[in-house]
C-alpha cells in the first residue's frame, strides 16, 4: 500500500493503534507499507522498515492530516494553559475553552473557564484533538 502526499505545507499522518498504544507516522518519511506474514512494515522511500506492527496487535489505522498545530501533548503533559491527567484536563489559565475533532469539527465549548478549574475528557473516544484555552491551543492525543 502506497500513499500520496500533498504538496502543501500541510503533513499527513499515519495513526496505527494497537493493543500496546498508539503511534503516528510521518507520511513524508513512510512511503508504503507492506505486510510480511504475520507483521506489518512501515517503509521509508529507500525501503527501509521505520517501523514494525505485530498484525495481531492491531487495532485500526487511518491517516489525518495536520490542523495547523503541529506539536502533540500527550496524555500527562502540560501545554502553556493545561495539563491533562488521567483523562481530566486542568487550566492553567482562565479563558474560553473548546475542544475539535482533527476534521475541524467543535465537540464541545465552555466560555468563562477559571485557572485551576478541570474539565474531565472521559467521554471523548481515543483520538487527536485540538484543544484551546484563552489564547492558546495544542494538538492532544487521548488514549
Amino acid at each position: 500500500m502506497a500513499f500520496a502526499t500533498s504538496a502543501s505545507a500541510e503533513t499527513n499522518y499515519l495513526h496505527v493503534v494497537t493493543t500496546n498504544g498508539w503511534e503516528i507516522l510521518d507520511l513524508d518519511t513512510v512511503d508504503r507499507l507492506t505486510f510480511e506474514g504475520n507483521v506489518m512494515n512501515a517503509l521509508d522511500k529507500n525501503q527501509k522498515v521505520v517501523n514494525s506492527f505485530n498484525r495481531a496487535d492491531l487495532e485500526t489505522c487511518f491517516v489525518s492530516q495536520s490542523s495547523g498545530v503541529d506539536e502533540i501533548t500527550e496524555s500527562g503533559n502540560s501545554s502553556e494553559s493545561f495539563s491533562i491527567a488521567a483523562r481530566t484536563l486542568t487550566a492553567l489559565v482562565s479563558g474560553n475553552f473548546a475542544i475539535y475533532s482533527t476534521a475541524g469539527q467543535c465537540l464541545a465549548a465552555i466560555e468563562g473557564v477559571q485557572a485551576g478549574q478541570e474539565i474531565g475528557l472521559s467521554a471523548l473516544p481515543a483520538g487527536i484533538y485540538v484543544i484551546t484555552l484563552g489564547d492558546h491551543s495544542a494538538k492532544v492525543a487521548l488514549n
